[in-house]
């Protein structure tokens, strides 16, 4: 399952954007992609690109948020709409948002290529603004798709499936929310 969705609805696209755009969030800056444990990181080819571990900010929306009220009322109908319309035994475990900023001269780096779960579970990355900064996706070590941000696109995918994200070297700034979601346990299995 790779699916790039472009009709999420507009109020929606909005909504995010101003929460997530604007200067009540909290952001928390990190040097790195994967922490102190290199273990995450994933082996690929690097034939096109250069691997380079890069800062960024990351808010958590989901479930440890510093701005709960806010942060249900702006981004749960984002959840709810990726429920209803794609996931609808799913539900979410994580949801955490990534800001990186501009790097002149940074076209051929990426970020390290990693994976969000080992389980069996579903990323929904999510594009909040236009921007240059590809997400890079591979299979057995080579490049599968390269998706370019897009206000409002999502790409839903299996959350072991190996990817990196670019940080932008012409806009400004790039933000994506990344929602990973499990699958719904019920009575009946």
């Amino acid at each position: 399952m790779f699916k790039i969705i472009d009709n999420i609805p507009e109020p929606i696209v909005y909504q995010v954007e101003q929460w997530v755009t604007s200067t009540k969030i909290p952001w928390y800056y990190f040097d790195h992609t994967l922490g102190s444990d290199p273990k995450g990181m994933c082996e690929v080819d690097q034939d096109v690109y250069q691997l380079k571990d890069m800062p960024r900010l990351t808010h958590y929306f989901y479930p440890n948020s510093t701005t709960g009220k806010e942060d249900r009322d702006y981004v749960m109908p984002l959840i709810a709409w990726v429920r209803q319309q794609l996931l609808p035994r799913y539900v979410v475990k994580r949801v955490m948002g990534n800001l990186t900023t501009q790097l002149p001269g940074s076209e051929n780096y990426l970020n390290l290529p990693h994976v969000d779960s080992n389980k069996d579970m579903v990323t929904l990355l999510y594009y909040v603004n236009n921007s240059d900064g590809k997400t890079v996706f591979f299979q057995e070590k080579k490049i599968q798709h390269e998706v370019e941000p897009r206000r409002g696109r999502g790409v839903l995918f299996p959350s072991n499936t190996v990817h990196a994200g670019q940080v932008p070297c012409i806009n400004k700034n790039r933000y994506v929310i990344n929602l990973l979601f499990s699958r719904e346990i019920t009575n009946d299995g």
